[in-house]
Order: C-alpha cells, then sequence, then structure tokens
C-alpha cells in the first residue's frame, strides 16, 4: 500500500484538475473533459471503467495523471476491471473489492472513523486492514464518493495555499438532482456487463425505490427541483466545505450540481 501523500506530490504537478462522478450530466461532457490535455482527473469508482474505456479510445492511455476513488463497505465490481488506473482506497471499505495483486493503492481515512476499524465478514478484508493500519491521511467525507474527491482536493488547498490560488477545478457528472428522469448516466448501465455492474441487478430497483420514497427538492432560481433527501443533505455539506476555502476557481458542468455564486457554469459543447 502507498502513502496518500505520494499522490498529492503528483497532483501538486497540474493547474487543472477534473472530478468525474457518476451523476447523469456525465453523458452530456466526458468524451468532452478527457481530451483536456494538462490535466489531472479523480475518478469515482462507478464510473471509472466507462471513463477509461473512452480515453483509450479518444486519447489513448494516461494513467499516471488520474486515480480512482473507491469508500464502499458494500461489496461491488466496479474496480475488477482497473488494472493499471491507481486507486484511492478508503481503509474501512470492503477489501475485497479491490482487484486482486494490484501495485498502486493509496489508502486514506475519515474524520468520523473510530479508533479501529469495523471487521468485515470477508476474510481477505480483516487480513488487509490488519496488515496496513498505518496513520493515514484522514479526509472530511460530505457524503457519496464525489464529496470526497472534493474533500481531498480542499485538503491539498489547505496544505498547500499557493497552489489552491491557481488551480482550476472543474465538475463532471457531479449531479444533486434527478436530470432528465435518470439517477445515473447512461455511461454506467451499457459500460459494464454483469456482474461488474451493480445497476445491472436487483439492486438498482432498490435504489430506485430509496430515491422515489426520499424525493423532495431543493430551491433553485425560485423553482423546485426534484431531488431526494441524501443528495440535497450531500449537497449541502459540500457547499459548507468549499465555502472554507474561496481561492480554489471551481466551475461545473450539472445544470443541477452545486449551483452557487462562487461555482462558474460551464455549457457542454453538445449544447453550443
Amino acid at each position: 500500500m502507498l502513502d496518500l501523500q505520494l499522490l498529492i506530490a503528483q497532483v501538486l504537478q497540474f493547474e487543472q484538475i477534473i472530478v468525474v462522478g457518476s451523476g447523469p450530466s456525465v453523458s452530456y461532457a466526458l468524451d468532452e473533459v478527457l481530451q483536456q490535455k494538462n490535466t489531472f482527473f479523480l475518478l469515482a469508482d462507478s464510473i471509472a471503467h466507462s471513463c477509461i474505456t473512452m480515453q483509450h479510445k479518444l486519447v489513448g492511455e494516461f494513467h499516471n495523471r488520474q486515480v480512482v476513488f473507491s469508500v464502499e463497505n458494500r461489496r461491488h465490481h466496479y474496480l475488477s476491471s482497473i488494472i493499471k488506473t491507481p486507486i484511492c482506497f478508503y481503509r474501512n471499505a470492503n477489501w475485497a473489492n479491490l482487484p486482486k495483486n494490484h501495485q498502486k493503492v493509496y489508502l486514506f481515512g475519515l474524520k468520523s472513523d473510530q479508533a479501529s476499524p469495523v471487521k468485515s465478514r470477508e476474510n481477505r478484508s480483516v487480513f488487509y486492514r490488519k496488515k496496513n493500519e498505518i496513520d493515514c491521511i484522514k479526509l472530511k467525507s460530505p457524503g457519496t464518493v464525489t464529496g470526497i474527491m472534493i474533500a481531498f482536493i480542499l485538503y491539498i488547498a489547505k496544505q498547500h495555499p499557493i497552489w489552491a490560488k491557481r488551480i482550476n477545478v472543474k465538475l463532471l457528472g457531479v449531479d444533486f438532482a434527478f436530470i432528465d428522469n435518470q439517477m445515473y448516466p447512461r455511461e454506467i448501465y451499457s459500460g459494464l456487463f454483469r456482474p461488474h455492474n451493480r445497476f445491472n441487478t436487483i439492486l438498482s430497483e432498490e435504489l430506485i425505490r430509496v430515491f422515489e420514497k426520499s424525493a423532495y427538492g431543493w430551491i433553485r432560481d425560485g423553482q423546485m427541483i426534484k431531488s431526494s433527501a441524501e443528495l440535497v443533505q450531500t449537497r449541502e455539506n459540500i457547499i459548507e466545505l468549499m465555502q472554507k476555502n474561496v481561492n480554489i476557481h471551481w466551475a461545473e458542468y450539472s445544470p443541477l450540481g452545486i449551483s452557487q455564486p462562487f461555482v462558474e457554469k460551464l455549457v457542454p459543447k453538445i449544447f453550443m
């Protein structure tokens, strides 16, 4: 396992970061952002396979300037096809989700962590947790893997204020409401075959029921936007974090994302 400080040193070499979440608006500009040069990418685990596949088609490989974030304790197969791209892994997540013999895994913790990690039912998970209980950098968790990727940027900015003043951060697929009546982009549904894609399984129906039950809205321009309790709370948590560091230039492609005065709105080329 690798120290997260090594990854931070690499990120500091770039002046633009693109955070790719798994919201529906990923479909609007994924091919556009992947062709941007001199950029470091932070990828949510559920969209990573589709991103990397599209990269190969558009520009070839650039594993040395991206990382995949993964935090879930639930068993999944998002990372099963991630071979060369580094993975930034939450130390209390399900270690069985990691690809075997992956050479570049960075560990991090959360400020909300207990003194000792919770034991997993997975034997492999328990083994690796004991073997790698090192002093991890602890990030603030606003909720969701995308929120943690933003918290990672803010952590670096706090440690390196000069870098923060010149950094440009773009958010793609960072949605906090249902866009086109979708919870996730088409790339997630079509990007992987079973069992790698949990959204092709019965869990998809479970998620839809949860979101439908909790559906309500947040107000934008005087209008109520259809969303969910989880998404609204995560948005509020992220806004609170962002407001503590106004030096960073934030921009977003989502029409229903952060939606704050300090975040520039970007228009995907397909709408021009």
